[in-house]
C-alpha cells in the first residue's frame, strides 16, 4: 500500500508544473531504473514514450523503455495496464515503419482486448493490424483485418472508426489495382466525414479520390478534387497538408505532361517539407522533381533527386516507395541506354511485387522491360513483355471498370440527395401543418374581402349612374382635358423618378476606371432594355483575387433594377466585408441572403424572385481562375476551340427547397485564353429575316470568328451584330456580355 501511495505522489509531482520537460524526462528515467514495481515500471515507460514522441523527430528513444517494461512485466496481473503497454508499443513501432514488430505486439493487444470484451479497443487493434500488413505489402491480410474491424465498428455504430476503415480499404484496393472497390470505399468514407463535418478528413478523401480518378486517366477530375482539397487546407491553415497537396497537384501535371506547372508545385512542396523535417513526403517531392528533370532531359539532376528519394525511403523502411523509386531509376537507365542495369532493376522490382499483387507497379515494370528490350532490338523478349504488360493493364483499366467507377460517383451524389429528401419530407410535414392553420385564418379574411368587394361594386355602379345623369358635353371636355393633364404630369413624374433611379444604379455599378485597372484587356457590353436594368455587372479586388460577375435579375426595368440593388449589396457584403473569394461560396452566401431578405418559401409569390449569374475569381499569382454559375455558364476560347463550363441548374434564390452548394471549378490559364460570361438577353433577341431568336450557337460562332480582334473591337462587332439582327423589332431583354483576354 505504501508503494502504491509513493507511485501516486511521484506521478503527481511529474504532472505538476514544477519540472521542465527535460527535467521531467530525466526524473522519469531514474524512477524507471530504480523501481521494482511492475505497475510503476509500465506507467513510467508510457510517460517516457509520450515525452520522447513530442520532443524527438522519431520516437525510437521511447521504444527502448517500452521494450524493457514489456520484458520485465510479463507476469503482470493488471490486464488493462498490460493492454496499454502493448498497444502503445505497437503504435510506436508503426509510426517508425517497423511493421513486423508492430504486428508482434498488436497480436497480444488483440488477445487482451478480445478477452476484456472491449469492442472499441478490439476494433482499433484490428485497424492497426490491417495497416501494418499493408505496410508490408501483404494486402490480402490487410483486407482481412480491416473487414473484421469494419464489422465491429458497424455493430457499435462508431462512425469515426467506420470512416477510417473505409479509407484504409480504399487505399489497399488502389494498391492492388482494384480501382472500382477503391473508389467505392473512398466515397463511403467521404460521406461519413461530410456528415461529421470533419474538414481535415474531407481534405484527405479528396486527395485519395483524385488518386483514383488519375488511375483511370481522368486527370482533370483528379485535379479539380486536389484544388478543392487545397482550398480547404488553406482555410484550416494546415501547412503539412498544403505541402502534400502541392506535391499531388505537381504529380497530376506531370502525368498530363504540363511540366512547367508541375515544377512550380513540386518546388512549393519541397520548400514546405524542407522546413518541417517531413522525411517521407520530402522524399516523394524529390522523386517528383526527378521526373520533371527527366522530361527536360536533364538526366544528371534527375538521377540526383531519384537517389535522394531512395535513400530516405530506405531509411524510413517505406517498402512500396522504395520499389517505386527503383522503377524510376530503372526507367532512367533505359533512357540513358544502360540496358543491362535497367533489366536487373526491373527484375528485382517484379520479384518484390509479385507477392504483393500491386498491379500498378507490375504494369510499369513490364512496360519498362518491353521498352528496354526494344532498345536492345530484342524483339522476341519485347513482345513477351508487351503481352504481360497489356494483359495486366487491360484487367484494371477496361471500359466496364471505368463506367462502374462513374456509377459509384453518381451513387454517392444520389445518396446525398436522398438524405436531403428525407429532411425535406419532415420539413414539408411541418409546412403542411402551418399551411392548414393559415388557411383557417384566410377563410375569415377572404369572407371580409368578399363583402368589401360587393360593397365596392355597388358604390361603383351608383357612381356610374350618377355620372351618366350629370354628363354634359362642356363638363365632359373639361374632365377629359384635366385627366390628360394629370396623366402627362404623372408620366413626367414617373419618367423623372426612373431617370433618377438610373443615376443611382449607374453610381452603384463599378467605375470604368476600376475595370481598366483590374481587367485592362477586357470589355463590358451593357445594353439595358429600359431606362434601368435588371442585368448588372460587378467587379472588385480582394485578398489578391480579381473578381468579376455578370448577373441577370428576375425581370427588367424597375422590378429588375430593385433586384439588382439587392444583388449588388449582397455581393459587396460577401466579398468586400466578409472576405469570401471562392465563387461557389459567394453564390451560396448570396442565395441564403436572398431567401432570407425576401422571406422566400414554397408558399410565397416571392419564390420566383432571384438571380442567374456567372462569377469568376482570378488568381494572378498561380495564373488560375475559379468559376461558379447559377444557371449561367463560362465560355473559354482557347486555340480556336470553345470550352463550356456549365453553371449549376438552380438560381440565386429559393428553388424547390434545394440547398445544395454551388460547384466551384478551378481552371489553369494560358496566354491567349479568352473568357466570356453573359446573360440571356443577346441570345434571346428576336430578329433576322424570319423574326426568330438569335440563339447561343450564333453568339458562340460570332465569338470564335473575332478572336484576332482587340477586346474593344470585339465589343463594337457584337453591338453591330445585335442591332443588325434586332432591326426594327423591340429589344426583348437587357443585354450584358463580359469578355476578358489573358
Amino acid at each position: 500500500m505504501k508503494t502504491f501511495v509513493k507511485i501516486i505522489v511521484i506521478l503527481f509531482l511529474f504532472n505538476s508544473g514544477l519540472f521542465s520537460q527535460t527535467k521531467k524526462l530525466d526524473s522519469l528515467i531514474k524512477a524507471f531504473n530504480s523501481t521494482t514495481v511492475d505497475t510503476a515500471k509500465i506507467i513510467f515507460a508510457l510517460e517516457i514514450n509520450e515525452i520522447a514522441q513530442i520532443n524527438k523527430p522519431i520516437d525510437t528513444f521511447g521504444l527502448k523503455f517500452l521494450r524493457l517494461a514489456y520484458t520485465d512485466t510479463k507476469h503482470l496481473g493488471n490486464t488493462k495496464l498490460r493492454y496499454r503497454l502493448v498497444s502503445k508499443s505497437a503504435n510506436t513501432y508503426y509510426r517508425n515503419n517497423m511493421f513486423e514488430e508492430c504486428i508482434k505486439y498488436n497480436q497480444e493487444a488483440l488477445l487482451i482486448a478480445t478477452a476484456l470484451k472491449n469492442v472499441h479497443s478490439t476494433t482499433e487493434t484490428l485497424i492497426l493490424m490491417g495497416h501494418s500488413y499493408g505496410g508490408l505489402r501483404k494486402h490480402n491480410l490487410s483486407e482481412k483485418y480491416l473487414l473484421q474491424a469494419l464489422e465491429l465498428a458497424k455493430k457499435s455504430k462508431n462512425l469515426k472508426q467506420q470512416a477510417r476503415i473505409y479509407n484504409g480499404l480504399g487505399g489497399q484496393y488502389h494498391n492492388i489495382g482494384n480501382y472500382e472497390n477503391s473508389m467505392k470505399y473512398f466515397y463511403e468514407s467521404l460521406g461519413i466525414y461530410e456528415s461529421l463535418k470533419d474538414t481535415g478528413q474531407i481534405v484527405t478523401l479528396f486527395k485519395n479520390l483524385s488518386m483514383a480518378y488519375e488511375s483511370i486517366k481522368d486527370l482533370e477530375k483528379g485535379r479539380q478534387l486536389l484544388f478543392k482539397a487545397l482550398q480547404l487546407a488553406f482555410v484550416q491553415k494546415d501547412s503539412t497538408t498544403i505541402g502534400d497537396i502541392y506535391g499531388s497537384i505537381g504529380a497530376n501535371y506531370q502525368t498530363g505532361l504540363i511540366m512547367d506547372s508541375a515544377l512550380v508545385y513540386n518546388n512549393k512542396q519541397v520548400s514546405f517539407y524542407s522546413k518541417q523535417n517531413n522525411n517521407d513526403n520530402l522524399a516523394m517531392a524529390y522523386g517528383n522533381l526527378g521526373i520533371i528533370y527527366k522530361s527536360k532531359k536533364d538526366f544528371i539532376n534527375c538521377k540526383k533527386y531519384y537517389q535522394k528519394a531512395l535513400a530516405i525511403f530506405k531509411e524510413t523502411k517505406s517498402y512500396r516507395l522504395i520499389t517505386i523509386s527503383n522503377l524510376n531509376i530503372a526507367e532512367l537507365y533505359t533512357l540513358t541506354k544502360n540496358y543491362k542495369e535497367a533489366l536487373q532493376v526491373y527484375d528485382e522490382v517484379i520479384r518484390e511485387t509479385l507477392a504483393s499483387s500491386e498491379k500498378d507497379i507490375l504494369i510499369a515494370a513490364h512496360q519498362g522491360k518491353y521498352e528496354t528490350y526494344l532498345g536492345l532490338s530484342d524483339y522476341k523478349n519485347a513482345l513477351s513483355e508487351y503481352i504481360l504488360y497489356k494483359t495486366i493493364d487491360d484487367s484494371v483499366r477496361n471500359g466496364k471498370n471505368i463506367s462502374k467507377m462513374m456509377r459509384l460517383e453518381n451513387k454517392f451524389e444520389l445518396g446525398k440527395k436522398e438524405k436531403e429528401n428525407e429532411i425535406l419530407k419532415v420539413q414539408n410535414k411541418i409546412k403542411q401543418a402551418e399551411v392548414a392553420i393559415s388557411r383557417e385564418k384566410e377563410k375569415s379574411t377572404k369572407l371580409t374581402l368578399y363583402w368589401s368587394l360587393v360593397v365596392l361594386v355597388i358604390i361603383m355602379i351608383l357612381t356610374a349612374v350618377t355620372f351618366r345623369s350629370l354628363r354634359q358635353n362642356k363638363i365632359q371636355n373639361k374632365v377629359i382635358k384635366d385627366q390628360n393633364l394629370m396623366v402627362e404630369t404623372k408620366n413626367k413624374d414617373i419618367i423623372d423618378s426612373i431617370n433618377y433611379a438610373k443615376r443611382i444604379q449607374e453610381a452603384i455599378l463599378p467605375a470604368k476606371e476600376l475595370k481598366y485597372k483590374l481587367f485592362p484587356n477586357a470589355f463590358v457590353l451593357f445594353e439595358p432594355k429600359d431606362i434601368v436594368s435588371g442585368d448588372f455587372y460587378w467587379f472588385t479586388e480582394k485578398n489578391n483575387k480579381k473578381i468579376i460577375s455578370a448577373i441577370d435579375c428576375t425581370g427588367h426595368g424597375v422590378p429588375g433594377a430593385f433586384m439588382s440593388l439587392i444583388g449588388n449589396t449582397f455581393l459587396h457584403e460577401a466579398v468586400n466585408e466578409k472576405g469570401i473569394t471562392n465563387p461557389g461560396l459567394i453564390l451560396n452566401e448570396l442565395r441564403n441572403n436572398v431567401i432570407t431578405s425576401l422571406k422566400q418559401t414554397d408558399v410565397t409569390d416571392s419564390t420566383k424572385d432571384g438571380m442567374d449569374m456567372a462569377l469568376l475569381s482570378f488568381d494572378s499569382i498561380n495564373n488560375t481562375v475559379e468559376f461558379a454559375g447559377a444557371n449561367n455558364p463560362l465560355w473559354l476560347i482557347r486555340k480556336g476551340e470553345c470550352i463550356e463550363y456549365k453553371g449549376d441548374k438552380r438560381p440565386i434564390g429559393y428553388f424547390r427547397g434545394k440547398g445544395m452548394p454551388f460547384t466551384n471549378t478551378t481552371i489553369e490559364l494560358i496566354n491567349g485564353d479568352a473568357l466570356y460570361i453573359f446573360t440571356d438577353g443577346f441570345a434571346d433577341q428576336f430578329g433576322g429575316e424570319k423574326g426568330k431568336k438569335l440563339k447561343y450557337k450564333q453568339l458562340k460562332d460570332s465569338l470564335l470568328s473575332i478572336q484576332k480582334m482587340t477586346m474593344p473591337e470585339q465589343e463594337q462587332f457584337l453591338i453591330k451584330t445585335f442591332k443588325s439582327w434586332k432591326g426594327d423589332l423591340e429589344q426583348v431583354d437587357d443585354v450584358l456580355i463580359i469578355g476578358i483576354k489573358i
